[in-house]
């Protein structure tokens, strides 16, 4: 008896352990404890699913699930696990929109918290008439999902997702900011458009640059020449991937800057709040090009250094050709 004590505090108390995972289960009515089990051990929170069911048997637990959100990770013990399902404990779960994310990455990655599908959360954004309540000349919201960690239970939907990061966005792009586009000339999608392309020009740990590469666009804007942003390019590909080749600069899609002249339709991702400052703020430059130095690299007569993943500036086609031939090709050229 002593034994068989001793085992049940074991299967009870012992939490799961190994490496540190952690996961959201929606537990809707007729969810049996089974199924439960199944979906922790498919996202790596048990290694088996004998203990898990054996704690729900021995606490009662298995015929008094209650539906909700759970959060379950390897640290906790079974008894917690069991306990939390008997009482109802309701978590919220977070979701994280990314600076650089597109419509789309979003959209994947709510669908992954089993709360709204992908479907419905891309039909939302493209709600005209809560585009137009916000005042968003547009066919969606892409550009405007501001990139934060919200926190959804089992009853947000898809509308009400939507209006949160809407309702963040407009409070960080305020009537100051939109001010500042408008003395730069744009208008508020335009300016969204543009701080979403310079978000996806430049890497986080070299902000520094925004300001410069909003100027540069800025500075191209003005005399009617194409942005030739890879970015855009990219995005009308309508896919991920390292590098753009020649190949992709004759898509003919109007996001493709290297063939049309002007800014795309629209934004190409969730710009953050530096870039869209970089626009409201942009540098007062010469510079009209600009090339990514793919290795740290020293410059100028001070020889100073140009990390890896920034950018090298230029005024003229001349000096931005040098730049090219030796951060793109490697070629032993000097300015």
């Amino acid at each position: 008896m002593i034994l068989m004590f001793s085992l049940v505090r074991i299967v009870l108390d012992q939490p799961v352990g190994g490496e540190e995972r952690s996961a959201y289960i929606t537990v809707v009515h007729g969810t049996t404890g089974a199924r439960i089990a199944e979906s922790l051990k498919k996202q790596h929170i048990i290694d088996t699913t004998i203990g898990f069911k054996l704690a729900l048997k021995i606490t009662g637990t298995a015929k008094h699930i209650q539906t909700g959100v759970y959060y379950f990770s390897t640290s906790m013990r079974p008894s917690a696990m069991v306990r939390m399902l008997r009482k109802g404990s309701i978590s919220t779960i977070p979701l994280t929109v990314r600076p650089g994310d597109w419509l789309n990455d979003v959209a994947n990655n709510v669908a992954q918290l089993g709360i709204i599908s992908s479907d419905d959360f891309i039909a939302a954004c493209r709600d005209q008439s809560l585009l137009h309540e916000y005042g968003i000349n547009a066919s969606t919201a892409e550009g405007y999902l501001y990139p934060d960690t919200y926190y959804l239970n089992r009853d947000t939907t898809a509308e009400t997702l939507v209006r949160r990061l809407l309702d963040h966005f407009f409070t960080v792009v305020n009537e100051s900011m939109r001010a500042h586009f408008h003395a730069n000339g744009l208008s508020l999608h335009q300016a969204v458009t543009l701080a979403s392309i310079v978000e996806s020009e430049v890497r986080k740990e070299h902000s520094y640059e925004r300001p410069l590469v909003a100027g540069v666009y800025l500075n191209r804007l003005h005399r009617n020449m194409k942005l030739q942003a890879d970015p855009t390019v990219l995005y009308s590909l309508g896919y991920h991937k390292d590098r753009v080749l020649l190949v992709d600069l004759k898509n003919k899609s109007p996001y493709n800057t290297y063939k049309h002249k002007g800014l795309p339709p629209g934004p190409i991702c969730s710009p953050s709040e530096y870039s869209l400052k970089a626009v409201a703020f942009p540098a007062h430059t010469d510079y009209i090009y600009f090339v990514a130095i793919p290795y740290q690299t020293r410059i100028g007569a001070q020889r100073s250094w140009l990390p890896a993943g920034s950018h090298y500036f230029s005024a003229t086609y001349t000096e931005h050709r040098i730049a090219q031939r030796r951060y793109m090709y490697g070629e032993e050229v000097f300015f």
